[in-house]
């Protein structure tokens, strides 16, 4: 085997665009297997992870709407809610209903 005929295998490097439109691609699938409850789901979770962990800077770019899917997602995936908003109702006090005299 010849040194100087061996080819270095170098990463694949993708376009930053081409890139960005894969995982709003990848989200789109991502909203769709959620809706369908389609058993890929975890698999298109564990890309975009995958993605994201590679390029953090994609996340500057990504709407709340998009957040939104992937944390339904892994809600939906994992049966855990992760963020639950519980709102405490204050209790009545007696005499703090308005009349029209105090209009």
């Amino acid at each position: 085997m010849d040194i100087m005929n061996l080819k270095l295998s170098t990463p694949k490097q993708q376009d930053p665009i081409e890139e960005r439109n894969e995982i709003f691609s990848k989200l789109a699938e991502l909203e769709q297997a959620l809706i369908t409850l389609h058993p890929s789901m975890p698999v298109l979770l564990q890309k975009i992870h995958k993605q994201l962990k590679e390029d953090p800077a994609i996340v500057t770019i990504m709407t709340e709407e998009d957040i939104a899917i992937i944390f339904r997602a892994l809600e939906t995936h994992t049966n855990v809610k992760l963020m639950e908003v519980n709102v405490k109702k204050l209790p009545k006090k007696k005499g703090s209903e308005l009349t029209e005299d105090d209009l």
